[in-house]
């Protein structure tokens, strides 16, 4: 019995990304001719017909078709893996691989990991995307990223994740406020204060519900997405902020100083982790993007050796 081939299947694949034989064929550079030939061959090892082919309508898939180009996008993977395999036995890693960051993590996570994989695998190439924890969480579903660093408690039930490294609520604050040379906060000291609030997603949310967990409402100053404004107008005195970030910077855009104080309240555990898909395996190039952020944490003294939830 004959089997359908690589070169087969990337047709039947075009002609459902495309549309058209003649939109199709333009892609793989090629006569609408000879991909018909190549279609007509597939259906007759698969023994049914795949494609409602019609001039004026273009091409459509039928239902046996549908179901062949979910298993040949499966196969290309499979081979795109191989390849990949093949080229780290030799010491190189080539291809892409997406990578998610949430935006307060990413100036201190995502820089250390580009040098350090460029150092290791030059030729791998990392497509980040830094967004709010829902959109990269729904961007993981999509198949779009492999991993996501986000905080421990950003991530929904039905993904898995593994710990990098613990963090600790702090506040942000000019060391010229009256509560700059304190050692401890409490909630309770900064209800009277103005509140600066990284509005991202569900850390604004986490924010608010620290101060609601306990009964208290914020005077909130400004809201923004911006964490370099954050910065900018704490540092000038005008108010506070809640920061988890891995790495405290000591100062603003503008070059006015920043001081953190540990918030003394009992608060939830939390962690900065990398979420990922687990129903899909991680390919090896995210693999290495993985032992790459591990090092990331390795190298903070603070490894979490808890792995999955």
């Amino acid at each position: 019995m004959n089997e359908p081939t690589l070169r087969q299947l990337r047709f039947l694949v075009a002609v459902a990304d495309h549309g058209s034989l003649q939109a199709a064929a333009r892609a793989l550079h090629m006569s609408p001719t000879g991909l018909s030939l190549g279609l007509d061959e597939l259906e007759h090892v698969i023994g049914v017909p795949l494609t409602v082919r019609r001039r004026a309508k273009g091409a459509a898939l039928t239902p046996a078709g549908r179901a062949v180009v979910a298993q040949a996008r499966e196969i290309h993977t499979a081979v795109t893996e191989l390849s990949t395999i093949a080229n780290q036995l030799h010491g190189k890693l080539v291809g892409s691989v997406g990578v998610g960051c949430f935006p307060s993590l990413s100036p201190t996570l995502i820089p250390e990991l580009l040098e350090r994989l460029e150092q290791t695998y030059p030729e791998l190439q990392v497509e980040v995307l830094e967004s709010p924890a829902d959109e990269l969480q729904a961007r993981l579903r999509e198949g779009d990223l492999e991993l996501a660093c986000m905080f421990e408690s950003q991530v929904d039930p039905d993904l898995e994740f593994i710990r990098l490294m613990p963090t600790q609520s702090r506040v942000q604050i000019s060391p010229r406020h009256r509560f700059g040379r304190r050692r401890g906060l409490r909630l309770a000291e900064l209800v009277e204060e103005r509140l600066v609030l990284l509005d991202i997603g569900p850390h604004a949310e986490a924010t608010l519900a620290l101060f609601g967990d306990r009964g208290l409402t914020p005077r909130i100053l400004a809201s923004t997405a911006n964490i370099e404004t954050v910065r900018s107008l704490v540092a000038r005195g005008m108010g506070y902020t809640i920061t988890m970030a891995r790495v405290m910077r000591h100062d603003s855009i503008e070059g006015w100083p920043l001081v953190y104080i540990p918030l003394t309240d009992p608060l939830p555990e939390n962690s900065v982790v990398v979420a990922h898909r687990p129903d899909v395996s991680l390919t090896a190039r995210a693999e290495a993007v993985f032992a790459s952020l591990r090092s990331i944490g390795i190298s903070t003294g603070q490894i979490q050796n808890s792995p999955n939830r």
